[in-house]
């Protein structure tokens, strides 16, 4: 009950492609590649001797321009409405002609967002590409996501580190913060000596990363050494031959970060964020289409899990019906004691209520509640205040068994005056000053005390 999965990186100078076949909770790598674009047809007709049943591809990191932002609010249904016209206002598109994708750069939702706008016009050329090499993805996420997804597999460090990927494409470089991308940098394809300036300009000009630099892709040999001599501060280690996939336990890997990185996404591994520019995303059906295509692998399994729930179900109806029987029989037995003389047809739910209201009024004609009436509990504020203190309330608002008063004073120590008063006049179960602040006109404080009744009318 496996499947096969096909991850792609397409771009206009490169192509990375990775073949794994794919099971509930494994994933193993059969086939990886790193070629010229040109070589893409020849390529993918070698690997396409089996179907494939799900099929990964990446976004290039040049078709996008992104930003980094931040927002008062971090619920994905408000970020859906704000951050595609907050990012209008920082790169040159318009958001009819553009599709917008974004996520939090840190598993925690207060982290900042990570939003990239790709023209609508390149995005459909670039499936058109892959559709003309029979490849139709069901997901296609953006490059530079997914390339520096193996490099933080490999860190395994809560420290800050700086990650370069070196391609032909150019270079990715980006500051990692324990599980938070904290800053990214794309440096377009150039010669080798241009590069590592423009490698060593973005990282001063990036947030602080620590000592540690994470150098790989199939161009980082040529950049090493010049790269050792113009950073100083920096203790540069490549990618290690051992990759943590299984089936990768060769250097080949240290080249295909793109389809390294696809095949964790494939394997629901990838670290925030994930920016998707699946073509399908931008409405509902084509969510629900594209959820539908990455589950088709899955039927069996859920169909059996569905087999299960179902007879789960069945034990748990029975159990809850034999529970429902016994409480039934309690809820009997309680009416008869309750009420013997009533019959013990429909309506004993209304018969218990009338009889509860019947003994509450009773209860209300000679209890607690007459007593502490709201002009009793103002006679007794009014006696209990001093004549001299320069106190004005309000408002009062009389909920037995608590009162709510709020007012304006002349100070803070009025105030504590006000309590002290109330609380030693011993009329009052509890005195509680639940605000105090100055005044918006700046003369004065105003308060709010909640008091509570002792049941006697002000009588302790």
């Amino acid at each position: 009950m496996s499947s096969r999965t096909l991850a792609i990186h397409l771009s206009a100078r490169r192509l990375c492609v990775a073949v794994a076949q794919t099971t509930i909770g494994s994933l193993e790598v059969l086939s990886l590649e790193d070629a010229e674009a040109s070589q893409a047809g020849e390529v993918l007709e070698r690997l396409s001797a089996d179907s494939w049943d799900r099929v990964l591809a990446t976004c290039p990191a040049d078709l996008a321009m992104f930003r980094f932002l931040e927002f008062p609010f971090h619920d994905r249904r408000r970020l859906d409405q704000a951050v595609a016209p907050a990012l209008e206002e920082h790169v040159p598109m318009s958001l009819d002609e553009a599709a917008t994708a974004y996520d939090f750069t840190g598993p925690d939702r207060g982290s900042p967002v990570l939003a990239a706008m790709a023209a609508r016009d390149r995005l459909s050329e670039h499936a058109a590409s892959l559709e003309a090499l029979g490849v139709g993805p069901q997901r296609t996420l953006w490059a530079p996501c997914v390339t520096l997804e193996p490099y933080r597999k490999v860190a395994n460090d809560g420290d800050r580190y700086a990650i370069v990927d070196v391609s032909v494409d150019g270079a990715v470089v980006a500051v990692i913060d324990g599980e938070r991308l904290i800053d990214l940098r794309l440096v377009g394809p150039c010669n080798d000596d241009l590069l590592v300036r423009n490698v060593v300009w973005s990282l001063k000009a990036m947030a602080p990363p620590g000592p540690r630099l994470i150098l790989g892709g199939p161009g980082a040999a040529a950049v090493a050494g010049p790269l050792a001599e113009t950073l100083s501060g920096f203790a540069i280690e490549p990618l290690p031959e051992h990759c943590p996939l299984p089936g990768l336990e060769h250097s080949q890997w240290r080249s295909c970060a793109p389809a390294v990185g696809l095949l964790y996404a494939a394997a629901g591994e990838l670290s925030y964020p994930v920016l998707d520019f699946s073509p399908r995303g931008s409405d509902l059906l084509g969510a629900l289409g594209a959820v539908a295509e990455e589950l088709r692998p899955l039927g069996r399994w859920a169909a059996a899990a569905a087999l299960l729930a179902l007879i789960a179900a069945g034990a748990d109806y029975a159990r809850l019906s034999s529970q429902h029987g016994a409480l039934e029989d309690r809820a009997t037995a309680a009416f008869s004691s309750a009420m013997p003389t009533a019959s013990l047809g429909p309506g004993k739910r209304l018969k218990l209520e009338m009889r509860l209201r019947e003994l509450s009024g009773r209860d209300d004609a000679t209890g607690s509640m007459a007593a502490d009436s709201p002009l009793r509990v103002l006679a007794v504020m009014s006696k209990a205040v001093a004549r001299n203190l320069d106190v004005e309330f309000s408002e009062f608002d009389h909920a037995p068994p608590k009162v709510r008063v709020a007012g304006r004073a002349a100070s803070f120590e009025s105030v504590t005056r006000l309590e002290e008063a109330l609380r030693d006049s011993g009329h009052f179960a509890a005195v509680e000053v639940k605000d105090v602040h100055a005044a918006v006109g700046g003369e004065g404080v105003e308060f709010d005390i909640v008091l509570r009744l002792d049941g006697t009318g002000g009588r302790a």
